[in-house]
């Protein structure tokens, strides 16, 4: 029991001994764990908005072209229209 004791005192003394200008190991590797995350979270984030923008842009070109012929279809005419009917 003694020697569970001084181990674990040893271990609270290991950890808790600061080693740059007054900071424990304790929360140096909080701190790395903290900014791990953040990059891995950030990571993900930018992933996903990627992926959301090129479904949008496979979602757009569906929506305005025909599934069967490929052209455009009515929405994409009612876009492109006012632009070739402009007066020059």
């Amino acid at each position: 029991m003694a020697t569970c004791q001084v181990v674990s005192r040893v271990k609270a003394r290991t950890w808790n001994r600061p080693f740059v200008d007054g900071w424990s190991a304790t929360l140096g590797i909080r701190l790395g764990l903290a900014v791990l995350v953040w990059v891995l979270l950030a990571e993900l984030l930018a992933e996903l908005a990627s992926r959301q923008q090129r479904m949008t842009e496979v979602l757009r070109r569906a929506a305005h072209t025909d599934v069967l012929t490929g052209l455009g279809n009515r929405r994409d005419l009612d876009l492109r229209l006012p632009a070739v009917a402009r007066p020059a």
